[in-house]
């Protein structure tokens, strides 16, 4: 199965004949940038808009809506930032230090903050009159002209951008401003970062949680996109998440703070316990508000089952998804030959097998599944993965594909730890007739 690439995204995309305007976003991509694309047009369904896309590369995405997301809810999406003006090459700078002056006058700026600037694209071509050194002394006097005696600039550690943690610490966003230079060519947008995701909440829930995951088991902010996956397909968000392999709960815990009815189970009665404490945790800690809304998690909705024999009322009549992660875990700790990796890919397409048969007794005819499958890496340096197109047809499955202006791509991405024996194939498929 191909793997669709943002570079092939971008030259498959039709672009309208619009500018850009001020009242369009611009969301900055995070490691995985095929992922981040997906989760965004997924979150664009929930919100019921129909977004354009008005420009994409590698680094980010700028949208047009009538009705524009939040990233609080994503698990692969950096920084949301809003438009403050689109400049030609060779602009006067007289004409740019006066926007941003006026833009700064109107922003809430707490003298003795710290400020900032990222770019983004400029590895490949270079704005004639507005980059960072012209920006950084053009936002100094746009300081000074509303009274802040003080503002620290910080610079970014690596490379030309801020990280998400970085502006968090250094509370750019909540008492600064961070400057972001969008690098095109024929001009630059001028943007202010206006939302960041929140990395650390993320390692904070997983910390203080009373069952935290293993090294390498799926992590919450891979499990929250995993769920707003669902929504690549419209029509198909706030729909009941189910997951077959809930071990501790991740996924069941990011459905239910994305305010998702979730139900989870689990063939090992330990993984139940830990996923229903876990679970009842995350209910108490949320604050009454949510409590309100939500409710407190519901014990019953975790079992122990066998997704092999889906005999339990709660699944009678599933009208869901069903989002999951089965086990990948392996006890090797070196790259294994190809011998030893094809002897892994048997059992798990043994396992494969067994698995979409009891999703596809579950799920009903359209429903969506997002479900990962391992990808091998040997000591030859060679990927070996599953027949999944075969496995899929044999289940009477379908990949769902994701619609970006007049293009259509497989939802199929890869997400690799930092040295991987087995890298995640995520896939998002439905049921067909």
């Amino acid at each position: 199965m191909k793997l669709p690439k943002i570079s092939e995204i971008i030259q498959d995309i039709s672009y309208p004949m619009k500018k850009i305007s001020i009242s369009d976003k611009l969301y900055i991509f995070g490691r995985n940038p095929e992922l981040s694309l997906a989760e965004i047009v997924a979150r664009y369904n929930v919100n019921q808009s129909s977004p354009i896309i008005k420009d994409l590369t590698a680094s980010g995405i700028i949208i047009e809506s009538e009705k524009h997301i939040s990233i609080s809810n994503c698990g692969a999406v950096l920084k949301k930032c809003k438009i403050i003006g689109v400049f030609l090459k060779n602009i006067p700078i007289s004409e740019i230090a006066l926007v941003l002056e006026t833009h700064i006058s109107g922003e809430y700026i707490i003298d003795k903050s710290n400020w900032g600037i990222s770019s983004y694209n400029d590895d490949s071509v270079h704005h004639a009159t507005l980059n960072s050194q012209t920006l950084h002394q053009l936002a100094k006097k746009g300081f000074k002209s509303i009274g802040i005696k003080k503002a620290y600039y910080i610079p970014p550690m690596e490379g030309n951008s801020l990280t998400p943690q970085k502006l968090l610490r250094k509370k750019i966003i909540d008492e600064g401003i961070e400057f972001i230079l969008w690098y095109r060519k024929k001009d630059v947008i001028l943007c202010q970062t206006e939302e960041i995701i929140d990395i650390d909440s993320f390692a904070k829930r997983d910390k203080e949680r009373p069952h935290k995951r293993l090294l390498l088991l799926l992590g919450l902010a891979l499990a929250r996109s995993m769920v707003n996956l669902v929504s690549v397909e419209k029509n198909k968000h706030n729909l009941p998440i189910y997951d077959p392999f809930c071990g501790m709960g991740s996924i069941i815990q990011e459905a239910y703070l994305l305010g998702l009815q979730s139900m989870g189970s689990d063939i090992d009665k330990s993984c139940v316990i830990r996923s229903q404490e876990n679970l009842n945790w995350i209910s108490q800690t949320r604050g009454k508000q949510f409590r309100k809304k939500y409710g407190i998690f519901p014990s019953k909705n975790i079992f122990e089952m066998d997704l092999i024999a889906p005999d339990i009322p709660l699944l009678q009549n599933f009208n869901g998804s069903i989002v999951a992660e089965p086990n990948l875990l392996t006890p090797l700790k070196t790259y294994p030959s190809i011998f030893e990796a094809k002897k892994m890919i048997n059992q798990f397409e043994e396992n494969y097998n067994r698995y979409l048969k009891g999703i596809s007794q579950i799920l009903p005819t359209g429903g969506i599944c997002v479900l990962i499958f391992p990808q091998i890496h040997t000591a030859e340096n060679i990927r070996l993965s599953l027949e999944i197109e075969r496995l899929l047809k044999k289940y009477k499955f379908k990949i769902c594909e994701i619609k970006a202006n007049n293009a259509k791509f497989p939802s199929f991405f890869i997400h690799a730890w930092k040295s991987p024996i087995i890298e995640r194939q995520i896939l998002v498929f439905k049921k067909v007739k």
